[in-house]
């Protein structure tokens, strides 16, 4: 009678067992499916963001009209890097360091501003790192928008 009230005890754990490994399967697809939506939205919006112009006043402009013009006009989001003298302006990716399991490594992310050759984001000037962080940030706000950003030095 013992052995079989272990054993009867031992095949709820071994279903027990299954029905956790199930739900951390499912959950673990859920969150690759949801990461990968995200990523390839953001993934194919950077570049064109990256390029995108706010014309010859460019340096007189506010940092909050800057922004406000940025996200509010989508015909305004061509050439942030782009100018008469460089029409194709800069170039910008992310590229994933191991595609199949995306949470054990991390994202790779290129900016090369317009007539520079490809160079390493730490070897960028400040500005171009500005320039390719605010693409970034306005890729992520265009796949989530939020209400309201804090952003600090």
């Amino acid at each position: 009678a013992k052995e079989q009230q272990q054993q009867a005890e031992l095949d709820g754990a071994k279903a027990a067992a299954k029905a956790a490994t199930e739900a951390f399967n499912s959950l673990r697809s859920r969150r690759h499916q949801l990461f990968s939506e995200a990523f390839d939205h953001i993934s194919s919006s950077i570049d064109p963001i990256y390029k995108v112009s706010l014309g010859p006043r460019r340096h007189t402009l506010e940092p909050s009209a800057v922004f406000g013009r940025l996200l509010n006009e989508r015909r305004c989001l061509q050439e942030l890097t782009k100018s008469k003298a460089h029409q194709l302006g800069g170039t910008a990716y992310l590229s994933l360091e191991n595609p199949d399991e995306p949470f054990l490594h991390g994202i790779k992310y290129t900016a090369m501003p317009p007539s520079k050759r490809f160079r390493d984001m730490e070897q960028l000037s400040g500005g171009e790192k500005t320039i390719a962080a605010l693409s970034l940030l306005f890729a992520i706000h265009s796949f989530k928008p939020s209400p309201f950003f804090v952003l600090d030095e």
